[in-house]
C-alpha cells in the first residue's frame, strides 16, 4: 500500500517537473486504452490512479514494467523513475545508494552506472533471495530482508 501511495505522489511530482498537463496526459492514456475520453476522470487522483493501473495492468500482459531492461537487464521501475533517480542523484552526489529489492539487479547497474559517471558513489542492494544479478564494482548485494538486524549491522559497517 505505501509504495502504490509513493508511485502516486512520484508519479505527480514528475508529471509536475516535466510541466505535463494532467488533463492533457488523462486525454492521451484514455485514447490509448478507450479510444474515447471519460470526463469522470480529472483530479489528480483520479489521473494518477489511471497511469499507475495502465502501467502495471498491462505489465501483466508483458509489456511495460515486464519488458523493461537497462542494458540488457531486466528492472522492475518505471523508466520516469529512474530518469528522476538520476536526477537526484546528480544533485546530491550521495556516497552510497541503499535499495531494497534486487529483483534482476538492473535498477541497482543503472544506479552504479550513474555513479561511474560521477566517478563516486556505490549500491547496495538488498533482496530476500539470491539471483542471478548483474556484477559491477559498484554493486554489493546483500541476501536477507532489509529489516533483519543482521543486515542492517553489516550496511552500519559499511
Amino acid at each position: 500500500m505505501a509504495f502504490k501511495i509513493l508511485f502516486k505522489k512520484i508519479t505527480l511530482d514528475i508529471l509536475n517537473k516535466l510541466n505535463i498537463d494532467p488533463d492533457k496526459l488523462v486525454y492521451f492514456i484514455n485514447k490509448l486504452r478507450f479510444g474515447k475520453i471519460d470526463v469522470n476522470l480529472q483530479s489528480n487522483k483520479k489521473i494518477i490512479d489511471a497511469f499507475a493501473n495502465l502501467f502495471y495492468d498491462q505489465g501483466k500482459v508483458g509489456q511495460t514494467i515486464n519488458n523493461t531492461n537497462f542494458l540488457g537487464i531486466r528492472t522492475l521501475k518505471n523508466p520516469l523513475d529512474l530518469w528522476i533517480y538520476q536526477e537526484i542523484i546528480w544533485q546530491n552526489k550521495p556516497d552510497l545508494l541503499i535499495e531494497t529489492g534486487t529483483a534482476f539487479g538492473g535498477s541497482a547497474l543503472f544506479f552504479a552506472s550513474v555513479f561511474d559517471l560521477l566517478k563516486n558513489g556505490r549500491v547496495i542492494s538488498i533482496d530476500l533471495y539470491s539471483r542471478n544479478v548483474p556484477k559491477h564494482k559498484r554493486i554489493e548485494y546483500l541476501v536477507g530482508s532489509s529489516t533483519d538486524r543482521e543486515i542492517i549491522k553489516t550496511i552500519k559497517r559499511k
